[in-house]
């Protein structure tokens, strides 16, 4: 508003089908037609496999995963109808490689949203509505801050020593230049696509190299840079 926009706070649980639906009703009477959704709630914990409740695990999917389906559900009918549109949806790096153990429930819910993305693509592109999925690797928010760890002293495992903490900002604009391109996947870091070579030529000897990487105390934390 101050840089001369117009915008407006909407109260929505994103767990709840109706909630978006109420939401979306109330951005349409103000604003028109949704033009852009991005699909940006997400959540995360720590924890190994055998100490995460189901309980905290189904809401970590509700949260990342089903919060997705429920928002493309709610505007992506009269996109297609109208034949524009652009649906936006944050994903991972913990998502697209193994490395983020301490954190199934979210690299898991994060692997659904890449793939939602991609599926979703195949028939909403031709009809003219466009599906970005926003892949962010090292960016310095505030989520850990809100993360419950139900393995005391476990270490968290990181996607690579050699990438680089964004802020948010950085990440913002890289983003941003990636939708106006029109593209599909777009990470916070193009070294993305080098760690995927290596996964791809050999999965195996990829996961291997993890384990030995956290035997020799080496957890893939990224620097500043």
């Amino acid at each position: 508003t101050a840089s001369g926009g117009e915008a407006a706070a909407v109260k929505v649980d994103v767990l709840s089908t109706d909630s978006i639906a109420a939401a979306v009703a109330e951005v349409e009477s103000r604003f028109g037609q949704v033009d852009i959704l991005v699909n940006n709630v997400g959540a995360i914990l720590n924890g190994t496999m055998a100490d995460i409740p189901v309980a905290a695990w189904e809401r970590i999917e509700q949260l990342n995963h089903g919060a997705v389906v429920r928002g493309v559900r709610a505007v992506l009918p009269a996109m297609l109808a109208r034949g524009t549109g652009h649906i936006v949806c944050t994903a991972s790096f913990a998502g697209m490689y193994p490395y983020a153990s301490t954190r199934l429930p979210y690299a898991a819910s994060k692997a659904a949203v890449i793939s939602l993305c991609q599926n979703l693509a195949l028939d909403c592109e031709p009809q003219g509505v466009r599906v970005s999925c926003l892949i962010p690797g090292p960016v310095a928010t505030t989520i850990g801050q809100t993360m419950t760890n139900y393995s005391p002293n476990l270490p968290m495992r990181g996607p690579g020593a050699g990438l680089g903490l964004l802020t948010t900002g950085q990440a913002a604009q890289r983003f941003a230049d990636g939708m106006e391109a029109g593209r599909i996947l777009i990470p916070s870091d193009e070294g993305l696509w080098s760690i995927l070579r290596d996964w791809a030529a050999d999965p195996d000897a990829f996961v291997r190299e993890k384990i030995a990487q956290a035997q020799r105390g080496e957890w893939g934390l990224p620097a500043h840079k």
